[in-house]
């Protein structure tokens, strides 16, 4: 496979123009990304895995209405500790009836978001539990249908927020569901970092592994780096010459030169458009290509019309 390096030094060529090649190879990698950012291209699917922690139960709490410190006894304090260092990102209690955001956390007491909002409580049992799940940094979109609890191979439903909500409109409060299996999942607000989270519910009483698919943002590209499996020179060269004139004519001050460059950016800005669909569809044929198991037919089959790929090479001569 050609690498970034070759394809800037191709366009250096062709154009005659020699800006400095690591930014060559930049624009070279900007292509790349446009060209492959917001497609779903096979090449970037990547089945990953996502820990759902189980809740913390142990101890009790204490709290007054319209405070936010929520006081844990020894044992719950003990139970706290072993929080890792991205509580309390996602993460939600209920001291009583409802959920409540939680803020952060000190040697003896967890802050919510809110102002506690209900009946005073002391010595009560509690619920503290993940409710929104972040997604590796690099994912890009997902593929929805992909959600499975391996545990017992039960696919999630993947609905809209909003549909969850109006499905589940209890699932803030303790009087529907509960802290049981999860079967439906959606995508929830944007984590602090920028990255995607998902809401499961019902809450898990456990902790649980959940398998999906998604599509990743392709990397930045290097000087030696091969062009991404499925792309050519010719489906980036457009694109990446039309960078190449726009430097150029940035560099003259004769209005013919700088003319005649513009004109030639124009041109291969069409060309790339083009290219682009080509190389699109080239990366989607290649993804549902398919194979047939080529093993001796059996006796006794049924001889009737061609249907499957199977009949059709078994049928020939």
């Amino acid at each position: 496979m050609p690498t970034f390096e070759e394809l800037a030094r191709r366009a250096q060529g062709l154009t005659q123009l020699t800006p400095p090649m690591p930014l060559a190879v930049q624009w070279a990698s900007d292509r790349v990304h446009e060209l492959l950012g917001k497609r779903r291209v096979a090449i970037y699917k990547r089945n990953l895995e996502l820990s759902i922690p189980g809740p913390l139960t142990s101890g009790t709490v204490t709290i007054a209405r319209g405070q936010r410190a929520v006081v844990g006894n020894a044992a719950a304090q003990t139970a706290w500790a072993s929080l890792d260092a991205s509580f309390p990102d996602g993460w939600f209690m209920r001291p009583r009836a409802a959920w409540y955001r939680i803020a952060g956390r000190t040697g003896t007491s967890i802050t919510l978001e809110s102002a506690y909002a209900e009946a005073d409580v002391a010595a009560v049992t509690y619920t503290l539990a993940k409710h929104y799940h972040t997604l590796p940094a690099s994912v890009s979109q997902l593929d929805e249908a992909s959600f499975v609890l391996p545990r017992l191979g039960q696919p999630l439903e993947f609905l809209s927020e909003t549909l969850l909500t109006l499905r589940y409109p209890n699932r803030w409060g303790i009087s529907f569901g509960g802290m049981s299996l999860p079967h439906a999942i959606a995508e929830v607000e944007p984590a602090a970092s920028g990255a995607r989270q998902v809401e499961l519910y019902p809450f898990s009483n456990q902790s649980e592994l959940v398998t999906y698919a998604a599509y990743v943002d392709p990397p930045p590209f290097t000087y030696d780096a091969s062009l991404p499996l499925g792309l050519d020179m010719h489906h980036l060269l457009p694109g990446l010459m039309a960078d190449f004139y726009a430097w150029g004519a940035e560099g003259v001050q004769e209005a013919q030169v700088k003319g005649l460059m513009l004109n030639e950016k124009a041109r291969c800005l069409t060309r790339f458009a083009s290219a682009k669909e080509q190389a699109l569809q080239h990366l989607e044929s290649n993804r549902i290509m398919g194979f047939v198991l080529m093993t001796q037919r059996r006796r006794g089959w049924s001889s009737g019309g061609i249907t499957t790929a199977y009949d059709e090479v078994w049928s020939r001569p």
